[in-house]
């Protein structure tokens, strides 16, 4: 089949640039010679070159048409063999018409091509198909961006966080019955916990205590990955907008002004924003301001690359959004104290090049909560740690070590299974019995019933914020 002449355009977000045909189909280890010159690499799909027109005695320009490739030079200097799919025309299609840019897009691709240190670059390319027909570009979407799609997605999550601070300062507990559960095992009241926290917000900030028996620090950590993935760029490939400090450093867009906000080096600033505490550290960069509240100019730094025993940058797990196998994320973090023990929420505000990211965590760091269970049945809401053994719960061991040990006192706990319709009970007594407990665990912001010996009331303390 001869090259045919194939032009090829991309508009609205992005850019593309050539791919030859030997980057593409070849066996062995890559940038290595051939096996014919003693080195790995096999070319299995040939052709790879070809001359344009295929003999010198058809010249290159004719009235009407012609090529737009002269390997032989009939018609001005010779080109030599053409390389499949080396582009014949960059920026306009095969009648020379292209797209029309502003002088920001073309100062944009001058610094994207720079970046690449590829001319071939351009938002319309002219190549000639091989002898199988086919033909490449690669694409990338890293050219006129627009992501303002998001602000609606910020709008509705600002608005829950709204509803979400509402709901701390005038929350209350509606009780009702669960279902099927027989009428006359109601209680005459239903208790309700002394306090009760919102939803989890799904956020790239997540708040990890510092290990102590009681949690007074706690560190807000920032997690990212670029649009490909990384962190760190890999050898040999371009990030244009890399999350990482020191990787993002190596591009510079500021002269476009706006257009890409100024061009600011990834990191984060830390902001609290309201309730009792101080920054006492971060992670590295930047600075904390006079009255601790505010840390600007954080970098982010790559787990995979970061050793703490050298570094001295404290590093923790992955993201709980990481993907399976996954081994690298940037991180960047503060350490926040509060002696209070109350309520604090911190913003961190993540520069980035189509505009500052923010996210806002609500960190409680209170310890216990306690019930009081009525006799003969309370409906509580558990409100410690998820998936805890129903027994470590009331006995105040495992996970709830700062709770009191109430199991003397309880009877049987029940526990609506939504998911197979059924009631799940659990029963002290019985549990050297096979069989007998089928509820096995508590999950957090789950109902239960809970019958005691009575006839007094009983305080159960249990410890919170403990994930």
């Amino acid at each position: 089949m001869p090259p045919a002449l194939v032009s090829v355009a991309l508009r609205g977000t992005g850019f593309i640039k050539e791919v030859l045909k030997d980057e593409v189909y070849y066996l062995g280890t890559p940038n290595t010679p051939t096996v014919a010159a003693l080195g790995t690499q096999v070319y299995p799909n040939p052709y790879y070159w070809t001359e344009i027109p295929e003999s010198p005695f058809i010249s290159a320009v004719a009235a009407g048409g012609g090529y737009l490739w002269d390997s032989f030079g009939t018609v001005g200097s010779a080109m030599g063999p053409y390389q499949f799919w080396e582009p014949v025309r960059i920026g306009a299609n095969s009648a020379g018409i292209g797209e029309a840019l502003s002088s920001t897009d073309i100062a944009e691709l001058g610094i994207i091509r720079a970046a690449y240190g590829d001319n071939t670059i351009a938002r319309d390319l002219v190549v000639y198909s091989d002898n199988h027909g086919e033909f490449m570009v690669a694409a990338n979407g890293d050219f006129k961006t627009d992501l303002s799609g998001l602000r609606d997605q910020r709008a509705r999550r600002r608005q829950a966080l709204q509803a979400r601070r509402q709901g701390r300062q005038g929350h209350h507990h509606r009780h009702r019955r669960l279902p099927g559960l027989p009428r006359q095992a109601l209680p005459g009241r239903a208790p309700t916990p002394s306090r009760s926290t919102g939803p989890g917000a799904a956020t790239r900030t997540s708040p990890i205590d510092d290990g102590r028996d009681r949690p007074v620090q706690v560190y807000v950590v920032f997690h990212a990955l670029d649009r490909d993935g990384f962190c760190s760029v890999p050898s040999g490939a371009v990030s244009l907008h890399a999350v990482l400090t020191s990787a993002d450093d190596a591009t510079d867009f500021s002269s476009l002004g706006a257009r890409y906000n100024g061009d600011p080096d990834e990191n984060v600033d830390f902001l609290i924003d309201s309730g009792e505490g101080i920054i006492i550290a971060q992670s590295g960069g930047g600075t904390i301001n006079d009255g601790k509240r505010f840390a600007t100019g954080v970098t982010t730094f790559s787990v995979a690359a970061n050793d703490p025993a050298v570094t001295g940058i404290k590093e923790f797990p992955l993201s709980p959004l990481a993907a399976q196998g996954q081994t690298d994320e940037c991180q960047a973090w503060i350490k926040v104290s509060n002696s209070l023990l109350g309520i604090v929420n911190v913003l961190a505000i993540a520069k980035d090049d189509e505009g500052n990211i923010g996210f806002d965590r609500v960190i409680d760091l209170s310890t216990t909560t306690s019930y009081t269970l009525t006799f003969r049945w309370s409906l509580i809401t558990w409100a410690g740690a998820n998936d805890i053994p129903v027994m470590d719960a009331i006995k105040g061991t495992g996970k709830n070590d700062a709770g009191n040990d109430i199991s003397a006192s309880v009877t049987a706990i029940y526990g609506w299974d939504a998911a197979g319709q059924k009631w799940l009970g659990f029963f002290p007594a019985g549990v050297n019995v096979p069989g007998a407990n089928d509820l096995t665990a508590l999950k957090t912001g789950e109902a239960y019933w809970i019958a005691i010996t009575g006839p007094s009331s009983v305080t159960w303390t249990i410890a919170t914020n403990v994930d």
